[in-house]
């Protein structure tokens, strides 16, 4: 089963609820759900690639700071982001390789995230086995 990514109804936010049978997968989700949001990936190409690791002490913060750096990354290097490919991946280290192009076309700007936030943040395992995350952003 691929992640399934459920948007979730937030005033002046965006935010969604994902859920997936791996870690990687579920970081792999919410990264592409958030991109979806501030791009129009069909306008990128897949040109370079560059190396994104993070660490925390538990996987919510970690899954906080991971799209905090992918945000970093688009938006203050401008690096248009196509697509990511998990490297590894546990519930304190989030490795992953991207691919882009340096620069993003201005038709390719959907909206800007001001922030990943903490609220009704979660990131944890269900009764199946299959792990849950809920992220919201601050637009």
């Amino acid at each position: 089963m691929s992640a399934n990514i459920e948007p979730i109804d937030h005033d002046a936010d965006a935010g969604f609820e994902i859920t997936a049978d791996s870690l990687p997968e579920l970081f792999r989700a919410a990264a592409l759900g958030m991109l979806d949001i501030i791009l129009d990936r069909r306008k990128l190409e897949s040109r370079t690639t560059r190396l994104v690791a993070v660490e925390n002490e538990s996987a919510d913060l970690l899954l906080v700071d991971f799209l905090s750096e992918i945000l970093s990354v688009v938006q203050g290097d401008r690096f248009g982001m196509f697509d990511i490919e998990m490297g590894e991946v546990t519930e304190k280290l989030a490795i992953a390789e991207v691919s882009g192009q340096r620069g993003i076309p201005m038709d390719a700007v959907k909206t800007e995230i001001k922030q990943v936030t903490y609220h009704q943040l979660k990131t944890e395992k269900n009764k199946t086995g299959q792990w849950v995350a809920r992220v919201i952003f601050d637009l």
